[in-house]
């Protein structure tokens, strides 16, 4: 759904107002691929799960793979 629109955003609060992150889906949507799943159903479903620690904030992804760092897309 993201990818139909010229330009669309992925928001994520991590627990105050002064932790939200606010992601291109051009740049969201292909980090899915590194992001653990669960099926169920059918269906798909991704586990974004954001993490902070003394450099900021990154994403989890799946074991072998190097975590992103998020910290350019903190809304200020």
């Amino acid at each position: 759904m993201l990818q139909s629109y010229k330009q669309a955003f992925v928001a994520l609060g991590c627990g105050s107002k002064d932790s939200i992150l606010l992601i291109p889906a051009a740049e969201f949507v292909p980090l899915l691929d590194r992001c653990n799943t669960t099926e169920r159903n059918g269906k798909s479903y991704w586990h974004v799960q954001v993490r902070k620690d003394m450099d900021g904030y990154f994403l989890r992804v799946k074991k072998g793979s190097e975590p992103v760092r998020l910290n350019k897309f903190i809304l200020k």
